[in-house]
């Protein structure tokens, strides 16, 4: 199909294939509109790539976040630990401690027979 450009009532160019006519004036509506369409594009692009690196940070942070609650799980895990160990020896020593006058009356009796 050939291509004419003629002159409308309105004074905008148009080409004509036939039964297709298209106007000069749409022709830049759209490529305004396709302009638009591609900033905006970039605009939620770079949002995009902002909310993407944000959530790197924070996935970063939940991690050491989660590495400290472990560390301090284990060394709350020590401490019982280690409590437990040092009640065992409060009771051992107690208890020996509680048998020295038993053993001391013992010792002065015989002593003293």
């Amino acid at each position: 199909k050939q291509w004419v450009s003629t002159q409308s009532t309105w004074g905008a160019q148009v080409l004509d294939s036939g039964s297709l006519r298209i106007t000069a004036h749409r022709m830049d509506a759209i490529r305004k509109k396709m302009q638009s369409l591609k900033s905006e594009t970039n605009l939620l692009n770079i949002s995009i790539e902002k909310f993407e690196e944000e959530t790197k940070d924070q996935d970063a942070k939940a991690e050491k976040a989660d590495n400290d609650i472990r560390e301090f799980g284990k060394k709350c895990t020590k401490q019982e630990i280690e409590l437990d160990e040092t009640n065992e020896k409060l009771v051992k020593v107690t208890a020996s401690l509680e048998e020295r006058p038993r053993v001391m009356k013992s010792l002065r009796l015989t002593f003293l027979r």
